[in-house]
């Protein structure tokens, strides 16, 4: 696609773009901050998605879970 095509030359288009993915990251990052400090400290899924107003337990996953222990570490197991 032709940066032409948005009728914005390459530089204003590059800048645009990076403002349209700051605000974008400025929102929902505190929202998967405080979700994910709420299940470190035990707070059930189902209760997390509720509260978040989330339509389901796979959005939340998806998109707003920052951190994921692993019950097992795939570093250790494939060099060992």
């Amino acid at each position: 696609m032709n940066f032409l095509d948005f009728g914005l030359d390459e530089k204003k288009w590059k800048l645009t773009t990076v403002r349209t993915y700051k605000s974008a990251i400025l929102q929902l990052f505190p929202a998967a901050v405080g979700t994910t400090a709420a299940l470190k400290r035990g707070i059930p899924v189902d209760d997390v998605v509720t509260h978040g107003n989330w339509s389901s337990p796979a959005i939340f996953e998806a998109f707003y879970r920052i951190s994921r222990a692993l019950a097992s570490n795939f570093t250790t197991a494939i060099l060992s």
